[in-house]
């Protein structure tokens, strides 16, 4: 690519994404950046790019915007944490107030049509709470719901949740909940409280952000003994010491989600993935075509919350009748099949596809996400040779040492669209400097890696790189570190797979040793950065891995890191924060689970007629399309069912 795009992505993160840290990894805070995308799949060819097509269903009534208090935080609870500028938790959960709907939100003119978005590769599943793979997010978050989500400002808003409290007479560790009125599944029935506490139960097994942390705060040390059922609308989480953790999980929206499920869907579904989509969000489940498409249709009889939009929060309003996301492997065919208008949305497409986008600007919009995400691999920890062994620990820096992460980078098209970046988190965030090592990152030393090498008695034993050849963001990683290794005396060998191939491959501990990837969302906070995740504070080598993925291949980092991640929940500044994560960076620099190159920023490519396309998008992940619709009636795409 020749032309500079230097004025398209700016490196600077606003002052919101360092609010990040009082929120979620997956979000910016205080006005949010614009959005960017989150790791996906592979596909199928869709026979002449579209399948069938929609005829818009009668628009639903004008919903009478209802006020609804803003969420209350008692202030004054003793040991809150303190971040940014003194302020607590509290004042920064709190938020401001997000006014009432605009009537215009509601304009029927809006609604009608079929959106038809290709995801970045296939969608694994959509069972957000258990995968944390974002394309399957990225359909699933149309249809289900959280207790609560992040606006634009920073501040926790509700979701299902209409209001919580911290009760006075608890120290701040006694946290009241009530559910939003107008709120039912797509069956019919009405999440209550028992579906609240099983998804809640659901969800902190298997997170591997917050979740070791919350659980180590329950009282009685259970779901069971810490949540209390009022009525169907009402119950109280039980701490033992008060946490802001536990609001900022509410709203997290990266790695493993926190979705409320009915109770029948947890019980059938609590290790397993669940294959049955009866939710309470603006669309809902209609089939599912594995390796094709994804067919969702507007929930008419959803109500909207009465706020205006901002970010995640706020009304959710489907204009859409339907959501029809299809899956086209190949790039170039993606692309060709949005200037045809056999397609009105892409997904992250490589950065060398920009050139062609720029010559059909009178039909295309053009989004450039910026933090962006950084290209990683991930090491097999549950196998010796690149496990927790004396010998695996010295392959893992051998190999390491023997990466030049700037060449790797440049298969992300012109130097514009991608950075260096020595951080173990997004450079930029506010803990980017605790977690920089520049004598580590991009060593390109060849000698020390076959000293290394010879140290961990390597004898030319395979090692196998997972390469989903599908993913046009991963891709690019495999053959360049395939030469890499290979130049320092390692037998590497790529094994090509798709994305949903790969997600497989990462349930075993044989038959590979380093999987490609990217994070994003991920790197934002310390509490959910991929390099300082643990599972349940042990060395157990059977529990959850990073970012939700089934490795179950060891992925903790130990007694060590675990209590770390405990001290940081319970820092009462920023100062204490950035010591902290210091401590955390140093162990991960020091034994690494994964190898990050850079840091790029991600494409995405839309129909011009789509308005709002940009509003809602997710900042680091898949985008969102609610409150967008069809600028043109006379022109959006009319699929008949």
């Amino acid at each position: 690519m020749k032309k500079k795009l230097l004025w398209l992505v700016p490196l600077t993160i606003i002052g919101s994404l360092l609010l990040v840290a009082c929120g979620s990894d997956d979000e910016e805070v205080a006005a949010p950046a614009a959005p960017a995308p989150a790791p996906q799949g592979k596909s199928e060819p869709v026979a002449g790019g579209v399948a069938t097509a929609v005829v818009p269903t009668a628009a639903p009534a004008a919903a009478a915007p209802t006020a609804r208090p803003a969420p209350k935080q008692d202030k004054s609870a003793p040991g809150a944490a303190m971040y940014q500028d003194g302020s607590s938790i509290a004042d920064i959960l709190a938020g401001p107030a997000i006014g009432d709907i605009d009537s215009e939100k509601f304009n029927k003119d809006r609604f009608g049509g079929t959106l038809r978005w290709v995801p970045q590769g296939n969608v694994p599943n959509l069972d957000g709470m258990l995968s944390g793979t974002a394309v399957g997010r990225g359909v699933s978050w149309h249809f289900w719901e959280s207790l609560a989500q992040w606006d634009g400002s920073g501040a926790l808003k509700g979701d299902l949740a209409d209001v919580w409290t911290i009760a006075e007479d608890s120290d701040g560790a006694h946290y009241s909940f009530t559910l939003r009125d107008g709120r039912s599944w797509h069956d019919g029935g009405q999440p209550t409280s028992e579906d609240v506490k099983a998804s809640f139960a659901r969800y902190l097994g298997k997170d591997g952000s917050f979740g070791p942390s919350i659980n180590d705060r329950l009282k009685g040390g259970t779901v069971d003994t810490a949540f209390e059922i009022v009525n169907d609308d009402q119950f109280i989480i039980h701490l033992t010491e008060p946490t802001g953790l536990l609001l900022m999980a509410l709203g997290y929206v990266g790695g493993t989600q926190p979705q409320i499920m009915p109770k029948a869907t947890v019980d059938k579904y609590m290790t397993e993935l669940a294959q049955e989509f009866n939710a309470s969000g603006p669309y809902k489940f209609i089939s599912w075509d594995q390796g094709n498409d994804v067919v969702l249709d507007r929930y008419d009889a959803y109500v909207p919350r009465a706020e205006t939009p901002s970010y995640r929060a706020g009304a959710k309003l489907g204009y859409f009748a339907r959501l029809h996301t299809i899956e086209i492997p190949d790039q170039e065919t993606r692309v060709a099949a949005l200037i045809t208008g056999e397609v009105d949305s892409l997904d992250v497409i490589s950065g060398d596809f920009y050139e062609e986008a720029m010559k059909h600007q009178d039909k295309i919009g053009i989004h450039v996400g910026n933090p962006g995400a950084q290209p990683d691999i991930g090491f097999n920890t549950g196998t010796p040779l690149t496990g927790f062994t004396d010998q695996g620990r010295l392959m893992r820096r051998a190999i390491r040492a023997a990466i030049n992460a700037e060449e790797v980078m440049k298969g992300y098209g012109e130097k514009s669209l991608w950075t260096l970046c020595p951080s173990l988190q997004h450079c930029g965030v506010a803990w980017e400097e605790a977690s920089k090592n520049e004598e580590l990152y991009n060593q390109n030393d060849a000698a020390k890696a076959k000293a290394l090498l010879e140290e961990a008695g390597y004898n030319g034993e395979e090692i196998i790189i997972l390469d989903p050849t599908d993913f046009p963001t991963i891709h690019p990683q495999a053959p360049v570190l395939l030469e890499q290794l290979k130049a320092v005396g390692i037998n590497a060998k790529i094994y090509a797979t798709d994305w949903s191939g790969q997600i497989g491959m990462l349930s075993k501990a044989e038959g590979w040793h380093i999987f490609t990837n990217w994070n994003s969302s991920n790197l934002y906070h310390p509490l959910v950065a991929t390099h300082y995740r643990t599972t349940d504070g042990t060395t157990n080598t059977e529990t959850l891995g990073v970012a939700g993925y089934p490795y179950g291949v060891g992925y903790d980092t130990g007694d060590k890191m675990h209590q770390l991640r405990k001290d940081f929940a319970n820092a009462k500044n920023r100062a204490e924060e950035l010591v902290i994560t210091k401590a955390m960076a140093d162990l991960a620099w020091a034994d690494p689970r994964r190898v990050h190159f850079g840091q790029f920023f991600q494409l995405r490519l839309h129909n011009k007629n789509v308005r709002d396309s940009d509003v809602r998008g997710h900042p680091v992940g898949s985008p969102l399309y609610l409150n967008q619709w069809w600028g043109d009636a006379s022109k959006r795409a009319e699929v008949p069912k």
